[in-house]
């Protein structure tokens, strides 16, 4: 039994609130936040952190004018079976898929998905080949 429970995914956090394994509270300070950072119904949890999501390439296999210069470049067929990226339960994951599917339209992630990005479940392991020259 916890009294709080810290996620940086929100995957789990949807499923345990799908089990009912949340006790619902509703805080006086609910208020104060925008209901999109709020469970729905507000009361299982809600989320405060902002993290960031970018592109990175190592420069010893890429060209400074060859690479990606904003996200639709990722689409390009050039860039098929050479990226990597967090798998879709990462909460950052999750949030660029969100943000990009909101940019781009639906059809932007079926079209990276071509491209057969290899997943990793943590920035260590994304970064680490990354940096390795993988």
């Amino acid at each position: 039994m916890a009294d709080v429970l810290q996620l940086s995914d929100m995957a789990p956090a949807f499923d345990f609130q799908k089990k009912g394994g949340y006790e619902q509270y509703v805080s006086p300070e609910t208020k104060g936040y925008k209901p999109e950072f709020l469970s729905n119904p507000a009361g299982s949890f809600f989320w405060t952190g902002v993290t960031f999501a970018g592109i990175a390439y190592n420069k010893n296999k890429v060209k400074a004018q060859d690479a990606p210069k904003g996200w639709k470049d990722l689409i390009d067929p050039k860039w098929k079976d050479a990226m990597s990226s967090k798998i879709s339960s990462s909460g950052t994951q999750f949030a660029q898929w969100y943000a990009l599917r909101n940019l781009y339209g639906p059809d932007f992630w079926k079209e990276f998905a071509k491209q057969r990005p290899r997943g990793f479940d943590s920035r260590v392991q994304l970064f680490g080949p990354l940096a390795q020259g993988e």
